[in-house]
């Protein structure tokens, strides 16, 4: 499919952060997307440990932390996504 085809569009379905650290709810959203009919979902991934110091900035630290998913999960995702066609 070519994305300058005006006859096709191709929808990204942003999840972003909206999971809010819990990978049941990113499955559900990833789910929920296909069933409406995403071509693409995408997620916003980051380590607390990258964006700010647990010592500097513990509110902020465990702020970020809460929001986050582990690699495992992401990688989880992306199979769940292949199987639904997304």
């Amino acid at each position: 499919m070519s994305f300058y085809n005006l006859k096709n569009t191709f929808v990204i379905a942003e999840i972003g952060g909206n999971h809010e650290g819990s990978f049941d709810y990113a499955k559900n959203l990833l789910t929920q997307a296909a069933y409406a009919g995403a071509d693409a979902v995408k997620f916003q991934s980051y380590s607390a440990e990258g964006m700010v110091s647990s010592y500097e900035d513990p509110v902020r630290y465990k702020h970020f932390k809460r929001f986050s998913l582990e690699v495992n999960e992401y990688i989880e995702l992306s199979k769940i996504a292949d199987q639904l066609g997304v």
